[in-house]
């Protein structure tokens, strides 16, 4: 699992807030690493998007899911992100959801 998501714990800290939860009730846990922003969902996730509260987008916002190299698609909603996930997620446990590039 660290080999895969490690880039979300290795050199990181605590976001502005370290503990959220997705409106479709995943738990999150986030952190930084300068311009980088992770958010690991914890366990499997309850529905095919999860929907980062209070994470409002950027323009130049991409966003992947650590161990597959796709973009994932994402939208706006309101001051959230709401991320589809992929058909089949890469390892299991805990998946990363990398925000490149975000800056807030």
């Amino acid at each position: 699992w660290l080999k895969q998501n490690g880039e979300a714990i290795y050199n990181t800290e605590p976001w502005d807030r370290a503990v959220g939860h997705s409106l479709e009730g995943d738990d999150i846990r986030f952190t930084r690493d300068g311009a980088e922003l992770y958010a690991t969902i914890l366990g499997s996730p309850k529905a095919k998007t999860v929907t980062l509260e209070d994470v409002p987008s950027h323009p130049l916002l991409d966003v992947y899911l650590l161990g597959d190299s796709k973009p994932l698609q994402w939208k706006a909603d309101g001051d959230n992100l709401k991320v589809t996930l992929p058909a089949t997620l890469p390892g299991k446990y805990a998946y990363v959801i990398k925000l490149a590039h975000y800056m807030r």
